[in-house]
């Protein structure tokens, strides 16, 4: 699939979402391991990213400005069931489910700039730069 196709199809999963048609282009795209793609695109003069996820020619969902915004880069975990997003200003990551449900550990996401999974993905580490914060990738929120 073209950067062009890949384009396309996030500026459809968008104006599906919103009914909106600003005009965007693909910027990074990754593969999770299912065949799932998620595509970064980047609106045409207007500075706002957003995320779209598919499952061959079909989005999935999307991730808009206020979840993508200044986002650069997007990394999967080993197996593909999470990813992270990185953003740009002010630094920061966030973790999602492969079905893009938010991953936070108990004390809230701390201002993390890196991620690593365990190669099982059982543990996810996010780093900052007053702390790292570890905890089960399935449960965040559960004792550790």
């Amino acid at each position: 699939m073209s950067t062009d196709d890949l384009a396309r199809r996030a500026v459809d999963a968008v104006c599906a979402i919103s009914g909106d048609h600003p005009g965007f282009r693909a910027v990074h795209a990754v593969r999770l391991d299912d065949g799932r793609m998620l595509v970064l695109a980047d609106s045409r003069g207007l500075g706002e990213r957003v995320v779209a996820a598919f499952d061959g020619p079909r989005a999935r969902f999307a991730h808009l400005s206020w979840q993508a915004d200044n986002a650069r880069a997007i990394r999967p975990s080993p197996q593909g069931r999470y990813y992270a997003i990185f953003r740009g200003e002010p630094r920061s990551v966030r973790v999602f489910t492969r079905d893009g449900r938010t991953v936070e550990p108990n004390e809230g996401t701390p201002r993390a700039w890196a991620v690593a999974w365990s190669p099982d993905e059982r543990w996810t580490v996010l780093a900052a730069s007053d702390g790292v914060w570890m905890f089960p990738s399935e449960r965040p929120r559960g004792p550790v």
